[in-house]
């Protein structure tokens, strides 16, 4: 019978072999490496689609509020034209 340990050290060594055929010369180690930075690369992409999601949601809740301000600013910058009017005029003595 077959230990794990050895499944695993057997998996090893195949693949260290496999990869000097190829012309590589990557540790072992370095799967293991590149396993975790897929892992890491597979959560950016899963938060991406997320944001993708949800950032749509986030404008369309926005606009409303910013008609209102946008409506805000056309009443104050009408009553400072009507202020800039009133002072320009110059008294007549």
């Amino acid at each position: 019978m077959v230990s794990d340990r050895a499944a695993r050290e057997y998996n090893s060594l195949m693949m260290f072999v496999f990869l000097q055929q190829m012309g590589s010369d990557m540790p072992p180690w370095f799967m293991g490496g590149l396993g975790a930075l897929g892992f890491v690369l597979a959560l950016l992409l899963l938060l991406l689609c997320v944001l993708c999601a949800l950032v749509p949601f986030a404008l369309f809740g926005i606009k409303p509020k910013l008609e209102k301000v946008i409506e805000e600013q056309r009443t104050l910058s009408a009553g400072l034209k009507r202020l800039e009017q009133l002072l320009s005029r110059t008294p007549e003595d």
